[in-house]
């Protein structure tokens, strides 16, 4: 039990801002021991919490209005309860149905780690009006059963809610924890920062450390538990990184042969060495063209200005591609989310144009 104890004081992590909300497996799996501008503790988790309840200016055109509230709202709760009973089965084609649009890869996100969960139970949603009318913004707290595991892991999750052409209420999953981690797709700045905004509230951070406590209080009861996150669940991650690294490797190599067909033998045969020279140095020209990439090696935080204490602008898991704007100091300045953000340049890895 003791090296229980001790795996947990080195690995724990903290899930409490919008872009670890998604499941906190992204979290408790990922690596830790560096040192940087990275999720490390509930401290760094939860810094600038102090929003006020009521009337926020979160972005322009867009305010938190009203006050969070515990199941109020019947048809939200039914639609994230089908969710999860969804989830939890790897069913697609329901999630499909209620969470739009959902990307290949979250797809096979949720096929890995549903394998491992059994259902997911004491559902509570706590909403808060969102940026349009019909709309709103979702905590959702949960007791998530692994299977045979007998502890339950309570967890927290975002969800950004609308209604469709029909009026029927469906997830807006462009703006869900998942994508905030890995930017499959592309977010409004504006409502990204109203997001960002509400899960600075103080209600929503009060449930996050409510939460959280409960969590590490589970996990340190169940050596089961502890395994499942911190070894079962980890690994699976890292499989699940690679598949989709090689898969993105294999279309791009795919993509280049379509545009770059072989060359005609006999017209080859016919080029002048000082033509094949030209055309040597015009692909080496055009190869430097496009931005530069960098991936982030961690979870890292983006902030506003090149410091420690400048404003969080969000956060981004490992493995995630970023287009490199320039460097200052020990920073890297990087496109994020439609805005200019800084990110400890130790914890991002330059791409290699080919």
């Amino acid at each position: 039990m003791q090296k229980v104890t001790d795996f947990l004081l080195k690995y724990k992590r903290y899930f409490g801002t919008a872009a670890l909300l998604f499941v906190f497996v992204i979290v408790l799996v990922s690596c830790t021991g560096k040192k940087g501008d990275k999720l490390s503790d509930a401290q760094n988790a939860t810094e600038e919490t102090n929003l006020a309840g009521g009337t926020q200016q979160a972005a322009d055109g867009y305010e938190m209005t009203g006050k969070l509230e515990k199941d109020a709202n019947p048809e939200l709760a039914e639609l994230l309860n089908n969710y999860y009973a969804a989830y939890a089965g790897g069913d697609l084609e329901s999630l499909e149905m209620m969470a739009q649009p959902l990307t290949d890869n979250e797809k096979s996100y949720i096929l890995t780690f549903s394998e491992y969960y059994e259902d997911y139970q004491n559902i509570v949603c706590y909403s808060m009006p969102g940026a349009s009318e019909d709309s709103y913004m979702v905590s959702v707290c949960y007791d998530l059963k692994f299977k045979d595991v007998d502890t339950m892991a309570p967890g927290m999750d975002f969800f950004y809610v609308e209604r469709d052409g029909k009026g029927n209420l469906y997830i807006n999953n462009v703006y869900s924890a998942y994508n905030f981690s890995f930017l499959d797709q592309e977010l409004d700045a504006n409502l990204y920062s109203m997001i960002l905004a509400y899960e600075k509230s103080a209600d929503v951070v009060a449930l996050q450390k409510e939460v959280q406590s409960r969590y590490d209080e589970a996990v340190k009861s169940d050596e089961k538990l502890a395994n499942m996150v911190g070894g079962t669940l980890r690994n699976a991650m890292a499989k699940w990184r690679e598949s989709v690294v090689a898969a993105e490797d294999t279309q791009k190599e795919d993509t280049q042969q379509s545009e770059n067909p072989q060359v005609d033998t006999q017209a080859a045969e016919n080029t002048k060495p000082e033509d094949a020279q030209t055309e040597d140095t015009q692909k080496e020209d055009t190869s430097d063209d496009g931005p530069t990439m960098v991936k982030t090696l961690d979870i890292c935080k983006v902030r506003e200005k090149p410091g420690t204490d400048a404003e969080v602008l969000g956060m981004v898991t490992l493995g995630v591609k970023l287009e490199k704007l320039g460097t200052e100091g020990e920073w890297t300045k990087v496109k994020f989310q439609g805005q200019e953000g800084y990110i400890k340049s130790e914890l991002l890895k330059e791409i290699k144009k080919k």
